[in-house]
C-alpha cells in the first residue's frame, strides 16, 4: 500500500533464522514480542498484520468511500484472511507426504470455495472495476498478496484459470506501474 500509495518508508526485515537473536529487542518495541511493527515515529507503533492493514488503508484512502464500502472490503479482506489458519497446518507438518495430503485437502476445502466466495460476493458489490468499487482498495491488494505472495509459496503450481475474472483482476494489479516496481525491487525475505 505505500508504495502504491508513494509514501516513502524503510522496510526492515529479520530473516527467520536471525529472530532469537532480534526477539528480546523486538520486546522492547512490541510487548508482545511479534513481528511486524509499523513504526509512524520513534514513538507511534502498530502491532498486528491486520490492524497494520487497516490503519494504513484508511490513512492512504484504500479503504472505500464510505462506511458501506469500509464494511464491504471487510468482508472480503476477512474471507481471505481465513485461509491463513488451515494453512498454519500445512506449514508446521514436517513428514513431507502428509504435507502433500494436507495441502490437497487445503486446496479442495478451503482456496477453491474461498475463491467461490469472492466471486459471489464481487457479484453482490456490482462487479465493479475492483472488488468493491471502481478504485483499488484493500480488499484487491491483500487479495492480490495471498496469490502472489501464500500461495506462490505454498501451491507454486496454482493458477486462477477457472476463476477468470478474479485472474483478469490480478494481472491488473500487478500490472500497476508501481506494483511491478515493488515486485521487482523488495527485499525476499525467509517467512
Amino acid at each position: 500500500m505505500l508504495k502504491l500509495a508513494e509514501v516513502e518508508f524503510e522496510d526492515f526485515r529479520i530473516e527467520l533464522n536471525e529472530w532469537m537473536e532480534w526477539k528480546s529487542k523486538i520486546l522492547l518495541k512490541n510487548p508482545m514480542g511479534k513481528l511486524p511493527i509499523l513504526e509512524i515515529d520513534r514513538h507511534t507503533r502498530i502491532y498486528q498484520s491486520a490492524a497494520i492493514h487497516r490503519y494504513l488503508a484508511r490513512e492512504l484512502k484504500f479503504y472505500g468511500t464510505n462506511s458501506l464500502e469500509g464494511a464491504r472490503i471487510d468482508v472480503i479482506y476477512e474471507t481471505l484472511l481465513e485461509l491463513l489458519t488451515p494453512l498454519y497446518a500445512v506449514y508446521a507438518e514436517k513428514d513431507e507426504e502428509k504435507r502433500k495430503v494436507l495441502l490437497e485437502t487445503f486446496k479442495k476445502d478451503n482456496v477453491e470455495p474461498t475463491l467461490s466466495n469472492i466471486e459471489t460476493l464481487w457479484n453482490e458489490y456490482g462487479h465493479k472495476e475492483y472488488l468493491v468499487g471502481d478504485e483499488i482498495t484493500l480488499a484487491d491488494i491483500y487479495f492480490f498478496s495471498q496469490i502472489n505472495d501464500v500461495f506462490a509459496r505454498f501451491i507454486p503450481e496454482f493458477e486462477l484459470d477457472d476463476h477468470s475474472d478474479l485472474k483478469t483482476l490480478y494481472e491488473k494489479i500487478g500490472a500497476l506501474p508501481r506494483m511491478k516496481a515493488w515486485l521487482q525491487e523488495r527485499p525476499v525475505t525467509e517467512r
